[in-house]
């Protein structure tokens, strides 16, 4: 079983979280996938029912953006993935929480223009046919 999955969208990179922490493989290839965009325009967007990376995770995370702020939404309704974005907005002051019916929210605060949220769209549906039972932080509508 997942507890995450990720998939680039151009420079947007796009990740689904159960309500477990990645596991040390997951992280690492996320971060892998990172260093491939150029992190001059990278936006990430996550999607967690409440799992989320952990403080060893995050400091991975934020070696391999060099301390370079980049635009991050997470989408969720659990208080505590919404306090692991506090944590890593100390990092990056660029990593803003949403709630799921304020998806559209996310895409305007990363200025994904259409076609950009069109590939979002498609990354998501696609990452979520990995989980079972569905995730509940993800509502395209």
């Amino acid at each position: 079983m997942k507890n995450m999955a990720f998939a680039t969208a151009g420079s947007v990179i796009v990740a689904l979280h159960n309500t477990s922490p990645p596991t040390e493989e997951e992280w690492a290839q996320y971060c892998q996938a990172v260093k491939s965009i150029d992190l001059a325009n990278l936006r990430a967007i996550a999607f967690s029912d409440g799992g989320g990376p952990d403080s060893k995770q995050r400091k991975a995370l934020n070696d391999v953006l060099g301390g370079r702020p980049s635009h991050g939404a997470l989408v969720t309704s659990s208080t505590v993935a919404r306090s692991v974005v506090t944590a890593l907005s100390w990092f990056n002051p660029l990593v803003k929480a949403f709630a799921p019916d304020e998806t559209a929210r996310a895409f305007e605060y990363l200025k994904l223009d259409s076609s950009e949220v069109q590939a979002v769209r498609l990354a998501i549906r696609t990452l979520s046919m990995k989980f079972s039972p569905p995730l509940k932080s993800v509502v395209l509508g």
